[in-house]
């Protein structure tokens, strides 16, 4: 009797939809903030097996999808089904994208922008100052709960994308998508805005001194007295920087959920 009931459930009809579940939780996976960098490969692949034995039962009860019955076309719906992750964990990681693209600003404005550091999601060498803000951010993320929308979107996009080509990303999902990317650089604008504004007033300060003071050699003076102000400006703006990224980071995935819901 048990293996007869192991029979009917490892039917053709549930694998594929185990494995088209799985694939996209994969797109997820591969981009996610914070999941797709710390945590082993051997880790994450069974989270995400875990994952999709617990979405099955929902997804097979409002799932239409015609199985394919050839090996290009199960290739086809599970590329899709990985595009679909892929782009909710893009989403996800634009406020660390943005958060990022604060830091290079502030290493800029403050000469350190030589100091880099292997960034682990993206193999590049990053800013020290942007590697900082980036692991603030990621407790921030964790702290908060804030993956609890992105896999309640990834959840939902099964009713808003089904399985299969009966529905693909639709004009209004395309338009959305691109509205929310081009506020990345708004929003890396406003995390760092005081520094930037203070650190950029003080080079247009020393370009009028070195002019009006040719003898003196600012810039020899510029360099450390521009750092010392940078980090100092950091410490002093770090716990309103924490209040307005705790904000963020709440508003910011609940808009996430309500695209893909």
């Amino acid at each position: 009797m048990n293996y007869e009931l192991f029979i009917n459930i490892l039917t053709p009809t549930n694998i594929i939809i185990y494995i088209l579940i799985f694939a996209r939780l994969s797109g997820l996976f591969v981009i996610a903030p914070v999941f797709s960098t710390y945590p082993p490969i051997q880790i994450k692949i069974w989270f995400m097996a875990i994952l999709s034995y617990i979405f099955f039962p929902y997804v097979l009860k409002i799932s239409n999808i015609e199985i394919p019955t050839s090996m290009p076309i199960l290739i086809i719906y599970t590329l899709k089904e990985f595009l679909v992750g892929f782009t909710i964990g893009f989403l996800a990681n634009f406020l660390f994208y943005a958060m990022q693209m604060s830091g290079h600003m502030i290493s800029l404005q403050s000469g350190l922008s030589a100091s880099n550091v292997m960034d682990p999601s993206t193999g590049e060498q990053t800013p020290v100052i942007g590697e900082f803000y980036l692991y603030i951010l990621s407790i921030i993320f964790i702290i908060l709960n804030a993956y609890h929308p992105m896999f309640l979107a990834i959840y939902e996009s099964f009713i808003k994308l089904p399985l299969g080509f009966d529905t693909i990303f639709n004009s209004n999902l395309i338009d959305l998508i691109l509205k929310f990317s081009s506020n990345i650089f708004t929003l890396s604008i406003s995390f760092v805005l005081p520094i930037f504004c203070v650190l950029f007033i003080l080079q247009i300060l020393l370009g009028f001194i070195s002019k009006i003071i040719p003898q003196l050699n600012v810039y020899m003076v510029a360099m450390p007295l521009q750092i010392l102000i940078a980090f100092a400006l950091m410490l002093m703006f770090l716990s309103p920087m924490v209040s307005f990224l705790t904000k963020t980071v709440q508003n910011y995935f609940i808009i996430i959920l309500k695209i893909f819901s």
